[in-house]
């Protein structure tokens, strides 16, 4: 979404997950028209009516893009694949692991600590260049909220985001990775993505 926004020439912002950011965000920069906004977990919302994740309105757009495909000759699909040829191919991942109890709340702090303290040196093979800790630093100022939250980034810009579940005994990694739309890429993407969740099962299961 950043890139595409920043082509067009728009403004984009990061928050912490959940809409109840995005809806603050909306609120503190009421100024500005808000076009569209979403999540890891794929909730949507385009305008700020709802203020939450709207399906409803998602589906609508949706159907009105398939039907502007259709008269153009192309396939959601097609579209798709221009958006990837244009900006870039993103693969992401959530992988979990799951800590019951007790024992297993203390080892997901044990984990965090150990990311902040003695964070790796390489992610999916490539030099670690920023570790953001928000636990330190407020996301997005204008929210000014801070969260248990990890960020390793390496110098190709590939990311790895951990942080505990607030509703489950869990501890989550989000793998972020791009490169250009070619098969090579993405098998070379998945591949990266494999051996890291190797790497912390490992280590920590």
């Amino acid at each position: 979404m950043d890139e595409i926004a920043r082509d067009y020439g728009v403004k984009s912002y990061s928050t912490l997950t959940g809409f109840k950011y995005i809806a603050e965000l909306i609120k503190n920069k009421n100024a500005e028209k808000f076009i569209a906004g979403g999540e890891e977990s794929y909730g949507y919302l385009v305008n700020d009516f709802v203020r939450d994740k709207d399906a409803i309105i998602s589906c609508a757009y949706i159907c009105e893009i398939a039907n502007w495909a259709k008269d153009n000759g192309k396939s959601l699909n097609d579209i798709l694949e221009e958006i990837y040829d244009t900006y870039g191919f993103f693969k992401e991942k959530l992988y979990t692991i799951k800590m019951e109890g007790i024992s297993g709340s203390n080892r997901i702090n044990d984990i965090m600590e150990k990311y902040r303290s003695t964070p790796p040196l390489k992610i999916f093979g490539d030099k670690v260049k920023e570790v953001i800790d928000y636990n330190k630093r407020v996301k997005n100022p204008i929210i000014n909220v801070k969260s248990n939250v990890i960020q390793l980034i390496s110098e190709k810009n590939y990311s790895i985001t951990l942080r505990p579940s607030g509703t489950e005994p869990k501890i989550k990694f989000y793998f972020s990775l791009s490169g250009d739309n070619s098969e090579e890429n993405k098998n070379k993407l998945s591949n990266l993505i494999d051996k890291e969740i190797l790497n912390i099962k490992n280590n920590y299961e």
